[in-house]
C-alpha cells in the first residue's frame, strides 16, 4: 500500500467519525486525522502519496475570523471537500456554504465536494477518483503551521460519581460557556465530555465547536465523568470557576 488518507478540518466537524465510517467499507486504507494539539502521526511517512480531504460541518455558520482562517489553509492544502452532517443542515446553512466555498475556493471543479450524511457513506462511492494524490513530504511541509496549532490550549476535567462527586447543573455550565465565548473573548473551539447532571436521569454528552453547542445521551465509563476544554485564549483559572459553580 503506498496511498493513505489525511482528514483535516476544524475540531469536532466530524473526522474520526467519518474515519469510522470510511474504514467499515474500505478497511485496507489507512485513515489519519489532522489534530491541532498533536503533530502529524509519523507513520503517514511510510505512504509515498496521501489524498487529503477536508471536512466542513455545515450545520451551523461560521462566525470566527481565526477559525475560518485556519480552515482557509486547510482547504489550500486540501484535494476535496467533504460537507458534513448534510441531513442535519437547513436549506438557509447549506445556501450559505455554497456561496462561502464559491467565494473562497471557486467551484466544484477546482476541489470536489462529496455531502455526507449522518447515516453513512453509499456503498457506491468511488472515492478512490474523489480528489487527487499528493507526495507525503509535501503533506508534512505544508501542513506543519497547523500541527500544533501555535497557542491552541486544553484543559481536563474529571468527576468521579463513586467517590460523591456533585452533578453537573447543565444550564448553568452552558452559560458559563457561552458567557466565556461571548463576552470574554475566549476562543472555545472543542468543548467535548459526559457528565451526570440535576436536569436529566441519564448521563448527558455535551459537543461544543467553533460554531455550535449540542448535548444528547451519553455514557459513562467507570462511572467517571470528564469535560475537555480546547480554544485560543483561555482564562484557566476562570474556566475553572465555571466548572465549579455549575456543580450542585
Amino acid at each position: 500500500m503506498t496511498q493513505a488518507i489525511l482528514l483535516t478540518g476544524l475540531p469536532g466537524v466530524g473526522k474520526t467519525r467519518f474515519k469510522f465510517e470510511f474504514e467499515k467499507q474500505s478497511s485496507s486504507v489507512p485513515v489519519f486525522e489532522l489534530d491541532l494539539t498533536s503533530t502529524l502521526s509519523p507513520d503517514l511517512r511510510s505512504f509515498q502519496s496521501c489524498k487529503v480531504w477536508c471536512l466542513i460541518d455545515i450545520r451551523s455558520k461560521l462566525d470566527s475570523a481565526e477559525a475560518e482562517q485556519v480552515l482557509k489553509q486547510m482547504l489550500v492544502q486540501s484535494s476535496g471537500v467533504i460537507l458534513s452532517f448534510v441531513d442535519q443542515a437547513d436549506l438557509v446553512t447549506q445556501s450559505y456554504w455554497q456561496s462561502w466555498l464559491a467565494k473562497n475556493i471557486g467551484d466544484q471543479e477546482l476541489l470536489p465536494r462529496f455531502r455526507w450524511f449522518s447515516t453513512g457513506l453509499p456503498s457506491d462511492w468511488d472515492w478512490q477518483n474523489f480528489g487527487s494524490a499528493v507526495s507525503v513530504d509535501e503533506i508534512f511541509k505544508s501542513l506543519k503551521t497547523l500541527s500544533p496549532l501555535a497557542h491552541y490550549e486544553s484543559m481536563h476535567f474529571v468527576y468521579d460519581y463513586t467517590q460523591g462527586a456533585h452533578l453537573t447543573n447543565l444550564d448553568h455550565l452552558l452559560l458559563g460557556l457561552d458567557a466565556s465565548k461571548q463576552n470574554l473573548g475566549m476562543k472555545l473551539w472543542r468543548v467535548q465530555g459526559v457528565v451526570k447532571t440535576t436536569e436529566y436521569v441519564n448521563p448527558v454528552a455535551l459537543e461544543g465547536t467553533v460554531n455550535r453547542w449540542d448535548t444528547f445521551a451519553g455514557e459513562l465509563e467507570n462511572e467517571s465523568g470528564w469535560l475537555k476544554i480546547e480554544g485560543l485564549n483561555l482564562d484557566k483559572e476562570w474556566l475553572q470557576q465555571i466548572m465549579d459553580a455549575s456543580l450542585l
